[in-house]
């Protein structure tokens, strides 16, 4: 098993092609669960004794911390902060405009975890849509930039083929206006891969969506670059 990520768009890179990992949780595990695994690994203890040595163990952390003192464990470390704006040197602890808040991080134990244990594999995002990521005309050899009218275009992705162009689906050049100029020519149409011909579009920027009908639904995903006519 691994740590299911997906990646998207990172807006801040500097040359606008960065991305970043989003993690995708395979489940949300509590505390019954884990003494379920606990049992199912043959302990020698029963349920009940089980959640009695965890309630009193977290009782005890709450005491430690309520008494001041930061709290160290194999997995987790626990402090406090206090938020809030004091308005002089001498100024006390008001409820009402300060907050004592706790702070965790991860115990040493839990870093060697992460870092000898635990990979990573990437995966398709959940969303179930068409997911346009490099377009490249065949004119000019540019890649998620300029277009040029009239020519071939390559399109790399995943969920692209078309499906139902009677529906509403196909391949859209829209502008800033937001005016929509649909593809009238697709060479081919795979689920990775479209080949069409670019409509004569008037100089200026566009988004390129993609529009399908996925599990009886029509579905739009868009280039995240921007493309652009030259004048």
């Amino acid at each position: 098993m691994a740590v299911n990520y997906y990646l998207r768009e990172n807006r801040l890179g500097q040359d606008g092609r960065h991305y970043m990992a989003n993690v995708i949780s395979s489940s949300s595990v509590e505390l019954s669960d884990i003494i379920e695994e606990m049992l199912r690994r043959g302990s020698t203890v029963t349920r009940a004794d089980i959640l009695s040595v965890l309630t009193e163990y977290e009782s005890v952390i709450e005491s430690f911390l309520q008494n001041g003192a930061n709290v160290r464990t194999p997995l987790v470390n626990f402090s406090s902060s206090i938020g809030g704006i004091f308005d002089y040197p001498t100024d006390y602890f008001d409820p009402v405009r300060h907050m004592i808040r706790p702070v965790t991080n991860p115990g040493k134990q839990l870093q060697q975890f992460y870092r000898n244990r635990i990979s990573a594999c990437l995966v398709e995002p959940r969303q179930n849509i068409p997911r346009p990521e490099v377009l490249r005309d065949v004119v000019s050899g540019e890649r998620n930039g300029c277009i040029t009218p009239g020519g071939m275009a390559k399109l790399l992705g995943r969920r692209l083929k078309i499906n139902g162009r009677d529906d509403g689906a196909g391949i859209f050049f829209i502008n800033d206006e937001q005016v929509e100029n649909p593809v009238d020519f697709i060479g081919q149409n795979y689920p990775s891969e479209l080949i069409f011909t670019i409509p004569q579009l008037v100089p200026g920027h566009y988004i390129l969506e993609v529009r399908s009908h996925i599990k009886n639904l029509l579905r739009r995903g868009s280039l995240t670059e921007r493309l652009y006519v030259l004048a």
